[in-house]
């Protein structure tokens, strides 16, 4: 966490930030409010056991992840409102992860599980959290300083991208390792049958609603800005969830747990690319439905957040318009 919260550029996002502000408040609202509210319909519609319940509302309560950057990036979503928006929900879970379980969870099962749960264990997973976070951002301020400096930026940015490698490989080790866990204690393809639809159906819900409240007129989003929010709302951070599950269970039931946050990260690596790419053939991206795949996925188009391409495109039709007139009074004049 403190790897990638070091990653997110705070004066790019500072001097955006009457435009990326709205979006943010809208993203934090559909991740600490709609999701969770989804999953607690999701652990009610299909009566999950005490393991699942609480770990899908703790997947559900998460904060945003740096992946959700990286997926803006690629399918050229707003990328800098999917980095305010996942470095302030990361900040802010410290106070919404426990006062979201605390609702849900009595509502779900009683106020009788609240005993069961280690809040000690679950309180010390958001502080490490926490103090990971406010370090990174500490050392983002930092390079950002550095990066004011022409001599001192291309070192700036070589400390980024491998702070931003490292945080990858952590998750990448902390992923393989809860599939090895889990898949020897209690293996992913080996779960009752109503285990798969309650993870995703709160996906998919939250994907759908989140999409739909975002076309909204009065909240002013621009397309781009809308899947941003939309790919933020459906992204969780699974890595936090699965080191409260390794914290908060043990055993077999340690195993268990593991299992919803891994599912959960399956159906959010499926579901979040295919909305991309719909709604970079509906014209929702930067990037242009006409250019080639390939071309969409390893073009940079952020450029258009500030209006760049569009202005140079309306010049260059305005001056394909105004060429035309000039060559007819041409042709008009050179005749006899």
């Amino acid at each position: 966490m403190a790897c990638f919260a070091s990653t997110v550029d705070i004066s790019s996002a500072i001097q955006r930030r009457s435009k990326i502000a709205r979006g943010v408040v809208i993203a934090l609202g559909c991740q600490f409010i709609l999701l969770p509210l989804v999953g607690f319909l999701a652990v009610r519609a299909y009566s999950l056991d005490r393991v699942e319940g609480v770990m899908l509302m703790v997947v559900l309560s998460s904060p945003g992840g740096a992946y959700s950057n990286w997926f803006c990036s690629v399918f050229n979503a707003d990328l800098m409102l999917s980095v305010a928006a996942t470095a302030c929900s990361t900040l802010l879970s410290a106070i919404f992860l426990p006062v979201n379980l605390l609702l849900y969870l009595s509502a779900s099962y009683g106020t009788d599980i609240l005993g069961e749960v280690r809040w000690d264990l679950l309180i010390v997973s958001i502080a490490v959290v926490t103090a990971g976070v406010s370090s990174g951002m500490l050392l983002s301020c930092r390079l950002s300083r550095m990066s004011t400096l022409e001599a001192e930026k291309p070192r700036a940015m070589r400390i980024r991208r491998r702070l931003g490698a490292a945080g990858n490989l952590c998750g990448l080790v902390l992923i393989a390792f809860s599939a090895a866990f889990s898949s020897v204690n209690a293996p992913l393809w080996n779960r009752p049958l109503k285990f798969y639809p309650s993870t995703a159906t709160p996906a998919l819900l939250a994907m759908t609603l989140s999409l739909l409240l975002t076309q909204w007129s009065r909240l002013r989003l621009a397309p781009a800005e809308r899947v941003a929010v939309t790919i933020e709302c459906l992204y969780q951070n699974t890595g936090i969830s699965m080191s409260i599950a390794f914290s908060v269970f043990s055993g077999s039931e340690a195993a268990r747990a593991a299992g919803t946050p891994l599912f959960y990260g399956v159906c959010q690596a499926v579901f979040i690319p295919i909305f991309a790419l719909v709604a970079w053939q509906l014209g929702w991206t930067y990037a242009p439905r006409t250019d080639h795949i390939c071309k969409v996925i390893s073009t940079d188009y952020q450029h258009h957040a500030d209006g760049g391409a569009d202005a140079t495109l309306q010049g260059t039709m305005t001056g394909i318009q105004t060429l035309r007139p000039d060559e007819t009074d041409t042709q008009t004049s050179s005749a006899p």
